[in-house]
């Protein structure tokens, strides 16, 4: 998986992301997580999002957010419209609409992890 916004590149390898400055053709930084499934290039203020099966973390040059568990065992990202990040979450037997607000971070779906 690979996103790429203003000659950084957000690249995920087994799991493992890495943020590469093409230009310097330097590392910028490698993800402390380990399991990423699925990334989005954000262009709004540069973020790159990724999520795991059951997290959403929001990258620039680092990690600078990541959510509580929001699905049982799945979320894919639709589309970015209005610095709003639209997407589905997994509910144990259902994919569920969720929006995420990337200048506030405020998270919203109909459904709630239970645990």
């Amino acid at each position: 998986m690979l996103a790429i916004e203003d000659n950084i590149v957000f690249l995920v390898s087994f799991g493992q992301g890495y943020l590469f400055d093409i230009n310097g053709r330097k590392l910028l930084h490698k993800t402390d997580c380990d399991y990423l499934v699925n990334i989005i290039s954000g262009k709004y203020k540069k973020y790159f999002i990724a999520s795991t099966l059951t997290d959403i973390i929001i990258y620039k040059e680092d990690e600078i957010w990541s959510s509580d568990r929001v699905s049982s065992d799945g979320i894919n990202f639709t589309k970015i419209n209005n610095n709003v990040l639209h997407g589905e979450i997994y509910d144990f037997s259902n994919w569920v609409p969720f929006t995420l607000n990337l200048e506030t971070f405020e998270y919203k779906c109909s459904w709630e992890f239970p645990f």
